[in-house]
């Protein structure tokens, strides 16, 4: 897409106090509204450690086995230094675009939300197809040569290893 945003074109000051906002929206767990993260990386410390933590695990122990290591998965890959920009749904005033070109967009914590409210209803194949659809739509969206897009095809190759390791061969 012309409109693919490159980790240059954006200001990080003008990002990342929108994370800060969701981080608080997520530990109260009042649901996200909106922001995006669309930098490949945080600001001077470590503060994705922060960003993604654990507000529904309990929720989480109450689904089945094979769902509360879909749980590990996507809680480990939100916290993949790689995987921020995929954290929260895409700010369309940043790219305006996007959502004309992407018909169904997903974002990480809307996965997880998914996850942990049950809607998967046990099924590790509608999941794992849920979060390659996410980074299929970036690597499609973000030009060749994109951080975003090399980004996402990180994230996938890391995301099959964690789901293989963590889901299937238990």
């Amino acid at each position: 897409g012309d409109d693919a945003v490159q980790a240059s074109d954006v200001n990080p000051g003008e990002i990342w106090p929108e994370v800060e906002q969701e981080k608080m929206l997520v530990v109260n767990d009042s649901g996200v509204s909106a922001a995006a993260v669309t930098q490949t990386s945080a600001p001077e410390g470590n503060m994705r450690e922060e960003l993604v933590i654990d507000s529904d695990a309990a929720d989480a122990e109450k689904l089945t086995i094979a769902m509360q290591r879909c749980y590990i998965v996507i809680r480990d890959l939100m916290n993949n230094v790689f995987a921020g920009v995929f954290i929260f749904p895409v700010n369309s005033s940043l790219v305006a675009s996007y959502y004309k070109f992407v018909k169904s967009p997903l974002s990480l914590i809307e996965i997880r939300k998914f996850l942990v409210s049950g809607g998967y209803e046990n099924s590790i194949y509608r999941f794992y197809m849920d979060i390659r659809f996410l980074l299929e739509n970036a690597i499609c969206f973000n030009p060749e040569g994109s951080v975003i897009k090399s980004n996402a095809q990180k994230v996938m190759i890391i995301f099959e290893r964690m789901f293989i390791e963590t889901v299937l061969a238990w």
